[in-house]
């Protein structure tokens, strides 16, 4: 099992809520996750009530990124959102537009209305379970590192908010240097300090 650790570095511009993503399965046949947490504000966006993994978006805001080379197949879902919202409406779709090649989980709509796109993921609600997706030679493994969840699609164009992303290589890197150095440091002085005798 990966699991892609969760550290809030490197998106100055983009928040993120206590959600978070767990690979499970990623081979060239077979993509399973899971997905824990909870929101830590209600989503926004044209239409707020989507929630969606995506391949790096952060990086190519209202781009088209590859997530699968053709539309694989939901085997199964258990991905709950809130109370009720059993399996959710999940849907998977492939393209070539910047929303396409994307998991989505869409809101249900209440019983006196037919916008459920208007409605939000609401701050505090849960959200649990797994899915797992099939298709021979449909997926690239390399992708592991680099799926965030957004949620908000905004008509034309893309998502309004970051919910999860792994750290990316960019941000870290300067971290780790920093700590070696001081580590590379920290230990020169002991070497040249005088030994007590």
């Amino acid at each position: 099992m990966l699991v892609v650790a969760v550290l809030v570095l490197g998106f100055s511009r983009f928040t993120q809520a206590a959600l978070v993503l767990t690979i499970d399965t990623y081979t060239t046949d077979e993509l399973s996750f899971t997905l824990s947490g909870a929101f830590d504000e209600n989503t926004t966006g044209d239409l707020p009530g989507y929630l969606a993994i995506k391949n790096d978006w952060s990086h190519n805001v209202a781009e088209h990124t590859e997530l699968f080379s053709f539309q694989p197949t939901v085997t199964s879902n258990t991905i709950q959102i809130g109370d009720g919202l059993v399996p959710t409406q999940a849907t998977v779709q492939d393209g070539t537009a910047p929303w396409t090649d994307t998991v989505f989980f869409v809101l249900t709509p209440p019983t006196n209305g037919n916008d459920f796109t208007a409605l939000p993921f609401l701050a505090g609600m849960p959200v649990s379970g797994s899915m797992t997706l099939s298709g021979t030679g449909a997926f690239n493994p390399a992708h592991a590192a680099t799926l965030e969840v957004v949620s908000g699609f905004n008509i034309g164009r893309d998502f309004a908010r970051l919910e999860y992303s792994p750290v990316p290589l960019p941000a870290a890197l300067p971290l780790f240097g920093s700590a070696l150095g001081l580590m590379g440091f920290l230990g020169w002085r002991r070497r040249k300090a005088p030994s007590a005798g």
